[in-house]
């Protein structure tokens, strides 16, 4: 006879290992376009981040931008929670052709085609995680996940322009994960990441 488990005692991840993995590669790539965002901002295809947090970026050493995407959520956003802006891009791009597109800046193409992908593969298949996860309202998750492989190529032009840092108007949640106390394994850099977290599900429950 097996022992009763108390109940929640034991909770499933919010993602594999492998997806948290993958979330962690994109968060750094994307603190590395962060740092370098006065050079690629202005083109067709940009980056809007603060002057002031890019800076902030741009001055933590390769070991401190590693320990910060370390996170269980994206440190990245395109507009996830904005679903009117969604359900336009899903409805325009089946309209779109690869060729229409503009000539692109390979750092931030590179970047949406990675993290598109991975936005589009989180809601096929954990579709109740891709809110907290991404920040995404849950139609425009459902509705993703819907889409097939052959439409992201016209969706990454779509959103050239709406690539930024997540909460960018929250100065106390960078200001924290960036402080100089924030050291990488340090509990100020953990209670910074867990900011984040309470962020993103205040923010899950207001929708």
């Amino acid at each position: 006879m097996q022992e009763a488990r108390p109940a929640g005692t034991h909770r499933e991840p919010l993602l594999s290992q492998q997806l948290l993995s993958s979330l962690n590669q994109l968060n750094r790539r994307f603190l590395d376009l962060a740092a370098g965002c006065g050079a690629i901002c202005g083109s067709q295809w940009s980056l809007s981040a603060p002057a002031e947090l890019a800076r902030r970026i741009a001055g933590l050493s390769e070991e401190r931008r590693t320990a910060l995407s370390q996170c269980p959520y994206a440190l990245f956003d395109i507009r996830f929670c904005d679903d009117a802006h969604w359900q336009i891009s899903l409805q325009s791009a089946p309209h779109w052709r690869v060729a229409d597109l503009p000539a692109q800046n390979p750092q931030i193409a590179e970047f949406l085609q990675l993290a598109l992908f991975y936005c589009w593969h989180l809601a096929q298949t954990q579709p109740l995680s891709a809110p907290l996860i991404l920040g995404m309202a849950e139609r425009t998750a459902r509705d993703l996940g819907r889409v097939t492989l052959d439409r992201l190529p016209a969706l990454i032009g779509l959103q050239r322009h709406h690539l930024s840092l997540r909460w960018a108007n929250s100065r106390s949640y960078w200001y924290a994960l960036t402080s100089p106390a924030s050291l990488p394994g340090s509990v100020n850099l953990r209670r910074a990441q867990l900011f984040g977290l309470q962020i993103a599900a205040a923010v899950r429950l207001s929708n």
